[in-house]
């Protein structure tokens, strides 16, 4: 902890700590951090006048409630269902189902319309107006991020030559589920487990090369691009096969970049939107190239933040987390923030004025 406020005021002492995980205390002018706060003000304004009020007094509980494990984190919700007949749907809404015919996979959008067709050696189709569009090819173990943020490994039965896809690995949240025997005539699902951060973190870290199909676009024209190290690498707009590496490669357009329609993804602030948020969060951590302990580490961290929220999120969801229930609104929650920072501004500005050399005035 590093104390950057210790003043008293009508016999109260008031100290403000901040933890700066072990780093040197950060010295801020008070005038620099007032000038910056009012060029936040005309900015956020837009010349039209301030967005948010300023405030000079200590911010009442009823702007900032006491912390508390159930006001904290984004919500988060079930990441994954498995229907009698083996289908899985995830958080948002999304639905798989493996056919047992041509070694299909089909993918629903949250509104039940196939989205999403993999089937043959294989061949991805898309949905494009009325009607499903070859996309593109592909013959290696491969990733696709669906428009919620669920990862499916697609496990194909070769890296070489025209392969055929046999298991895909589910993922969103913290469940993880498998449907096998994709090109049998019996395809399985397994049952949910709850291992979903740490699987994903773990394939992600050790197979880093591995292409990742993310699903953009529209509702009604759905598209992909290419993810390597999660970076995107350009929209996938067709495929050939490449006799020096007896594979598919996908023909990539590295000047379009990724967008996605919010017909795709989950609502904001719901738990399906919390899921993607410690998704995304967790997949950038295993692309790191961190050790295997503090990667896995991570990945713990963030589904003990997962297990908490899922049992404090208020029924519907908030983007606050259990903070939903005393903010109504994005505006009231950063007026309540922009309230304590003007306060502790104010409380720089007098604590200098006092001077660093007087009783109970400390300043580092």
């Amino acid at each position: 902890m590093s104390t950057i406020g210790n003043l008293q005021l009508g016999g109260q002492n008031i100290t403000i700590n901040i933890n700066n995980f072990g780093l040197p205390p950060t010295q801020v002018d008070a005038a620099t951090g007032r000038l910056a706060l009012d060029l936040l003000d005309s900015v956020a304004g837009g010349g039209t006048g301030n967005l948010f009020s300023a405030h000079s007094a200590l911010p009442s509980s009823a702007f900032l409630p006491p912390p508390a494990v159930g006001l904290a984190g984004a919500p988060a919700g079930r990441g994954l269902q498995v229907a009698d007949n083996g289908a899985i749907t995830t958080a948002g809404g999304y639905r798989l189902e493996a056919e047992g015919r041509g070694a299909s996979l089909k993918i629903f959008d949250p509104q039940g319309e196939l989205v999403v067709n993999i089937k043959g050696d294989p061949h991805l189709y898309a949905k494009n107006g009325d009607q499903m569009k070859l996309e593109f090819d592909f013959t290696r173990d491969s990733n696709l991020k669906l428009g919620d943020g669920t990862l499916v490994y697609l496990d194909t039965t070769s890296q070489t030559g025209r392969s055929l896809l046999e298991n895909v690995t589910v993922v969103n949240g913290s469940d993880r589920a498998t449907i096998q025997g994709i090109n049998t005539s019996s395809p399985e699902t397994s049952g949910v487990t709850f291992d979903g951060y740490e699987w994903r973190a773990d394939h992600l870290a050790e197979h880093q090369a591995m292409d990742t199909f993310v699903m953009g676009g529209s509702s009604e024209n759905v598209d992909f691009w290419m993810e390597h190290d999660g970076v995107s690498k350009g929209r996938i707009v067709d495929s050939h096969f490449d006799r020096e590496q007896n594979a598919y490669v996908q023909t990539l357009d590295s000047g379009q970049r990724y967008w996605v329609d919010a017909g795709l993804k989950p609502a904001w602030g719901s738990p399906a939107w919390g899921n993607e948020l410690r998704g995304e969060l967790n997949d950038f951590l295993a692309e790191l190239g961190l050790p295997e302990t503090t990667r896995d580490l991570f990945s713990s961290y963030i589904h003990l933040d997962h297990a908490i929220a899922e049992l404090t999120t208020p029924a519907g969801g908030s983007p606050f987390g259990g903070l939903g229930e005393w903010f109504p609104s994005l505006p009231s929650a950063t007026q309540a923030v922009h309230s304590l920072a003007h306060f502790l501004i104010d409380l720089g500005t007098l604590n200098q004025a006092l001077g660093a050399g007087q009783a109970g005035t400390v300043l580092n």
